[in-house]
């Protein structure tokens, strides 16, 4: 257990670190390159997807933040997770429509200690921070999309995770190591 604490410490220093780094580098395309990906951007802004506009700061923030719930329910710790989620939720810029799903998803984590409830929603806020992850790319280490078959009846459900090793946030201690690798994300 000290283990998997100090990684996610570590998990966290590194993302945020990589956060500072990222925003203090400007960009350092060539001038006619940036032009040319301005000129051909046309997809139009939904609220079902999250494009990878997303402020990459804001991006590793939530990942960061959605990684400490992900670790309390793990621990079945519903007290932990609520806190974990009012943190994921003050990440977000409210004004920011393209967050829309996670705010409401860990402002929902974050108004209980039952963690059967944040689960339920857990599996939402999973599905809107994949969809973050896979557009913006915020990690620099791999992130690792883990599947547990028997979640929710056996309607299966998935989550991320920088360790490659299954630790199962819809069962916890019941089945903690119940689950597989489905993607690594780079």
């Amino acid at each position: 257990m000290k283990t998997r604490n100090s990684n996610r410490i570590l998990t966290t220093i590194l993302v945020a670190g990589m956060g500072l780094v990222l925003s203090s580098c400007g960009d350092t395309k060539p001038k006619e390159k940036l032009e040319n990906e301005q000129t051909t951007e046309t997809t139009p802004k939904t609220t079902d997807t999250i494009e990878a506009s997303a402020p990459m700061n804001q991006a590793q923030s939530i990942l960061a933040a959605y990684l400490n719930v992900k670790d309390a329910l793990v621990g079945t710790d519903g007290e932990a997770a609520s806190v974990a989620a009012k943190e994921l939720a003050s990440a977000i810029d409210k004004g920011d429509d393209e967050f829309t799903d996670i705010l409401a998803a860990a402002e929902g984590i974050s108004g209980s200690t039952d963690t059967e409830k944040q689960r339920e929603l857990f599996n939402t806020l999973s599905q809107k921070v994949y969809e973050l992850v896979k557009s913006t790319s915020p990690n620099e280490a791999p992130v690792y999309k883990q599947f547990c078959p028997m979640a929710f009846g056996n309607t299966g459900a998935y989550w991320l995770s920088t360790e490659e090793e299954v630790f199962n946030p819809y069962f916890g201690d019941k089945m903690l190591k119940c689950g597989r690798v489905e993607e690594t994300i780079e």
